[in-house]
Parts: C-alpha cells; structure tokens; sequence
C-alpha cells in the first residue's frame, strides 16, 4: 500500500513538475518572440507615417448613428472612435498587402501614449 502512494505522489509531481516546466518554456519562446521583433522594430523606426483625418465630423456623421448624435457633445470622444476605426481598416489593408506594420492613436495632449491608448502591433484586429 506504501508504495502504491510513493508511485502515485511521485507521478503526481512528475505531471506537476512537466506541467510547470512546458509552461516556463512557452513564455521563454514568446519572450525571445517579442526580443527580436522589438530589435527589428528599432532597426526600420528611423522613419514614421503620420495619417491625419480632415473629415472625422464628417464620417462619424455619416457613417454612425451615435456620432452623430454624440459629436456636439463629445467632439474628442467621437473623433478618438473615428481614428480607431481608420486604424482598424488601415491595419488590415496593409496586413493583406503582406505590410508589417504598429498603429497606433495618439492625440495631441498625449504626447507618449496614455494608458488607455490603442497602441502595439495586432496581429487580430478586433472586429
């Protein structure tokens, strides 16, 4: 009976042990993954594309029942969104044209990039 627990507690920490092992390797794989994609980042970061959108009024209007409702109210708000959605679209055209390439939104006052900022590369843009 003794040793029926020693082999069943030994087999227990072997699955623990391979469980947590298989885990430490996958985050050693991602973190290498993000490593050298941050190092190709730097090497091509000499040059940026900076997109304006003339029409944000406009488009929400046209293309939003709650911005055009919202825009009197929440210009900043409803032109953050509309950014967004250009972002979104922009990101997947150029991922379907084989383009690697970091979106972001920043506004004026937000200089860096707050917390809450859409930012980073997505290799899934929500939908």
């Amino acid at each position: 009976m003794f040793l029926i627990l020693l082999c069943a507690a030994l087999g227990l920490a072997v699955a623990i042990l391979s469980a947590a092992l298989w885990a430490l390797w996958r985050r050693h794989r991602r973190l290498l993954q993000a490593r050298d994609d941050l190092s190709r980042r730097d090497m091509v970061a000499d040059f940026y594309l900076a997109v304006t959108v003339l029409n944000a009024e406009r488009l929400a209007r046209e293309r939003s029942q709650v911005g055009r409702h919202m825009f009197p109210f929440a210009p900043r708000l409803v032109t953050r969104r509309v950014y967004e959605v250009v972002a979104r679209e922009l990101h997947i055209e150029l991922r379907e044209r084989g383009v690697e390439a970091d979106i972001e939104v920043r506004g004026k006052r937000d200089g860096s990039g707050r917390r809450g900022d859409k930012k980073g590369r997505r290799s899934d843009p929500p939908a």
